[in-house]
């Protein structure tokens, strides 16, 4: 029993995180001691920390794929990687991730997003929000390709997009972790493509549609590629080394 929970707590250590807004890094934690015989060195430096991830992980990710798994868990496509840039502000590091996400994610405001040049990625998305008649059915044909990123999105009062079987949810595949080491912060992503919602259906304003999940809208995200391949003109989104698969 201790040598299959002890694991857990290590990969906690490394990658977890409590509270609610976990996933976009927020009470990030990390493992500073284990007593025992299965004791515990905190992680050096940033190389130590990609060696120790791969030697508490290395032999326990399942070989099965996550694409039935009705949760998020891990799986032989859990794709885990570890972000170049490092500061010793916590927050600094945090804020350049989310900087890069919303440069990827975001249509911009005012021709700017994530403190650059809008890239304007995502443009059929804002094309159906633009429509003239925002409550049209017209709408319902067509679901946002970020629906990807979790549920719900909210695009006006009322209207949105949600998951159905009366749970309105479903939290993000993609997370994101903040860890520390000899006085230096990095930011981390792990990325669960497992099956996005029990059923293929998603919520429009009310109306249901069906979703087809398409891991690519988050993995170009990780490998600092537009969605339709072409690399980003203002930078990389995430500069990372792949850890997994």
């Amino acid at each position: 029993m201790v040598q299959d929970i002890v694991p857990a707590i290590k990969a906690f250590g490394l990658l977890g995180g409590l509270g609610a807004r976990k996933r976009r890094g927020w009470g990030s934690v990390a493992l500073l001691s284990l007593e025992g015989v299965h004791g515990w060195t905190p992680p050096t430096s940033r190389e130590d920390y990609i060696e120790k991830v791969k030697e508490v992980l290395g032999k326990r990710l399942p070989v099965q794929s996550g694409s039935n798994f009705l949760m998020t868990a891990f799986a032989k496509e859990t794709d885990i990687r570890v972000g170049i840039d490092q500061n010793a502000n916590a927050l600094k590091v945090l804020n350049d991730l989310g900087e890069g996400f919303q440069r990827y994610r975001a249509w911009g405001h005012n021709g700017t997003a994530g403190g650059k040049p809008s890239e304007m990625n995502f443009k059929e998305d804002h094309d159906w929000y633009k429509k003239t008649d925002k409550f049209s059915r017209e709408r319902g044909n067509y679901v946002p390709e970020r629906t990807a990123f979790g549920l719900p999105h909210n695009y006006a009062q009322n209207f949105g997009v949600t998951a159905t079987g009366g749970h309105d949810r479903r939290a993000s595949p993609l997370m994101f972790h903040i860890h520390k080491a000899a006085g230096q912060c990095f930011p981390v992503a792990i990325f669960f493509p497992t099956q996005f919602l029990n059923d293929a259906y998603v919520e429009i304003g009310g109306a249901p549609n069906t979703f087809r999940f398409d891991p690519n809208t988050i993995s170009s995200f990780l490998k600092n590629t537009r969605p339709d391949g072409s690399r980003p003109p203002n930078g990389d989104y995430f500069p990372n080394t792949e850890v997994f698969p």
